[in-house]
């Protein structure tokens, strides 16, 4: 069993960044039986939102 294991950077409070720019990254792992993202990686870590990132969502 292949396994591929993939770190990203994420854009805070954007999901939708987040699941935009995996795409390249999944690319990595054609030929793998399995592919491991980081916990919570597209949700961009905000369990409080800030006025700063309350716009985004």
């Amino acid at each position: 069993m292949r396994i591929s294991l993939l770190q990203t950077d994420i854009q805070w409070a954007d999901p939708m960044a987040n699941m935009q720019a995996i795409g390249p990254t999944l690319s990595a792992c054609e030929g793998s039986d399995l592919c491991v993202l980081p916990e919570m990686w597209p949700t961009g870590f905000c369990p409080r939102p800030t006025s700063e990132t309350a716009h985004k969502q």
